[in-house]
């Protein structure tokens, strides 16, 4: 209860000398919300007053509504089963009948299933901004989590490993999977969860680990005759052995997945695939073939400003590969008609000084790739450092500036060290965490 009250008077931007004022000493108030002691109804009555809610919400915080509780498992289910427009609708008449939830239980319940519901719709930053704000205050210790249905616990570890993802906190986000599958019973749900880690193995690095995961998914879509999951699997494991320069082995999995696509006419994961195979393309210099993969993800894709930015930016890049500055140009300044962010906007400026390059603009090359190379660098981005800085030592070195092209390579170097200890750190944590899952 006094989590609550914290909650609320932060909320409302009330002081808690403000609050206490002519109800609690301050010192009282103060032992209350570190959860020292309790304080009396008539005080908590006056509280609520003051902090402008029912005084049920601050005295029966353990009341359980029967009726709330079918609201939840309903919202729940739709949720599961991918009724999203359902779910909303459930959310929203939640949000309207019960401004105020008096059991905390229920409340928490209620503020878990809302992330869910978020991360399933692809808005991350909500699901974040409602679990850090309000789940992780409310379960400050998180042994409490216990205290809900291991359909909630369950949850509870698949949105910390989605959210550990989005922070690209890889490691965290694949603990918090594990643990999660030890709440699992459900089959696709197990699923999900094994391809969840596959794709968060990838990213540091561990692609054999990434390969027996996305496999086990693999395995049970199947048996379930999931075709949209087996699809979207068969792309991931085609990536993983790309990323691994296992290229034939990546087409033929790309084709797989191409193939249940088209006959299932799944547009999104066939615009993935085409985007991939141009990736292939790009890498044998096929640049006629690239673009012909990129124009048809273009054309096929669902329109979504993320899916819309990773083609236009492949695009342009084919086009200063292969020479042709003036459709760079064009493909540059429809990119920027979408909605972007700062990230975005410094690998256009990266893009726009490879086009400066070509039209032998050397001021300007330097003056974007060099504004990118510290924005990148302020952001941990290492991966995009490290392009930047092998570009820099080479494009110096070719213009005989050896001292720049000198510090460059040095950064590339302790990148590489650094990159290098933090990858056997990071495999040494998963295969003992692999062994003691095992």
């Amino acid at each position: 209860m006094y989590r609550r009250v914290g909650l609320l008077r932060k909320t409302k931007k009330i002081s808690m000398k403000e609050l206490a004022k002519g109800i609690v000493s301050y010192s009282h108030l103060s032992n209350f919300e570190c959860g020292r002691y309790n304080l009396s109804e008539d005080i908590m009555v006056s509280l609520s007053n003051k902090l402008q809610v029912p005084q049920e919400y601050l005295i029966n915080y353990d009341e359980f509504d029967y009726e709330f509780n079918q609201k939840l498992i309903k919202f729940e289910k739709d949720i599961r089963e991918k009724l999203l427009s359902e779910a909303k609708y459930t959310m929203d008449i939640i949000i309207k009948d019960y401004p105020f939830i008096n059991s905390i239980l229920q409340e928490i319940q209620f503020l878990i299933l809302k992330c869910y519901f978020y991360i399933n719709i692809e808005k991350n930053e909500s699901a974040m901004k409602i679990f850090n704000d309000f789940i992780n205050f409310m379960l400050i210790d998180e042994n409490d989590i216990y205290r809900f249905s291991q359909n909630i616990v369950e949850i509870y570890f698949y949105l910390k490993g989605k959210l550990n993802y989005y922070n690209k906190d890889y490691i965290d986000s694949y603990y918090n999977y594990t643990i999660q599958l030890l709440y699992i019973t459900n089959n696709i749900s197990k699923a999900n969860t094994f391809y969840e880690i596959a794709i968060t193995l990838c990213c540091i690095g561990e692609l054999n680990n990434s390969v027996y995961y996305a496999e086990k998914a693999l395995n049970i879509y199947l048996k379930e005759l999931k075709w949209e999951d087996l699809s979207l699997t068969y792309n991931l494991i085609g990536f993983i052995y790309y990323k691994n320069n296992e290229i034939i082995l990546a087409q033929g999995y790309y084709n797989k997945s191409l193939k249940i696509a088209k006959k299932f006419g799944l547009k999104n994961i066939q615009a993935e695939i085409y985007y991939n195979l141009a990736l292939i393309h790009k890498l044998h210099k096929n640049y006629d073939e690239a673009l012909k993969s990129l124009y048809k993800s273009l054309e096929i894709s669902n329109k979504s400003n993320t899916i819309l930015k990773k083609i236009y930016f492949c695009i342009i890049q084919v086009y200063i590969e292969s020479n042709v500055i003036d459709k760079a140009e064009i493909k540059l300044k429809q990119v920027y008609k979408l909605q972007i962010d700062e990230r975005d906007d410094y690998i256009l400026k990266l893009l726009e000084a490879e086009i400066f390059l070509l039209k032998y603009d050397y001021i300007y090359h330097e003056k974007y790739i060099e504004e990118s190379l510290k924005f990148f660098y302020r952001n941990n981005d290492w991966e995009i450092v490290k392009k930047i800085c092998l570009k820099l030592s080479e494009y110096y070195a070719n213009s005989r500036k050896y001292k720049k092209a000198c510090n460059y390579y040095k950064i590339l170097c302790n990148l590489e060290n650094i990159k290098n200890n933090d990858i056997l750190k990071k495999q040494a944590e998963i295969k003992q965490s692999l062994n003691l899952y095992k």
